[in-house]
């Protein structure tokens, strides 16, 4: 890019530019995996709700305050954002038809384990 705009702060910031773009794509592929997550979980009559308390741990642990300036260079949805829409498609999916995993011995499980 330096080449065709020479080599400065129009350079630099050209390239910058090419990099933002790249960021919204990031951004599609992070919200398409959770929309995936959450449809492998419902067909599998697991709760989303775990997944969703993953996104409220990791706020809770990792993220300040969201800003425009942050949300807009960021390569994944904030946490909040992602956590919204799960809830959104948590409501639109099938919930668990019963308590997943109720008929496993978890002794001989644990015991196998050591």
């Amino acid at each position: 890019m330096g080449l065709f705009l020479g080599s400065g702060d129009l350079s630099k910031a050209a390239d910058g530019m090419g990099q933002l773009g790249e960021l919204s794509f990031s951004r599609a592929q992070e919200e398409a995996a959770d929309q995936g997550g959450a449809e492998i979980l419902s067909r599998a009559h697991l709760p989303i709700e775990p997944f969703i308390g993953f996104f409220k741990k990791l706020q809770s642990q990792t993220e300040t305050a969201d800003s425009p300036f942050k949300n807009f260079i960021s390569d994944h949805p904030s946490n909040a954002e992602r956590m919204e829409k799960l809830e959104a498609l948590a409501k639109k999916l099938e919930p668990p038809k019963e308590e997943p995993f109720t008929n496993i011995d978890w002794a001989s499980v644990k015991a196998g384990a050591k």
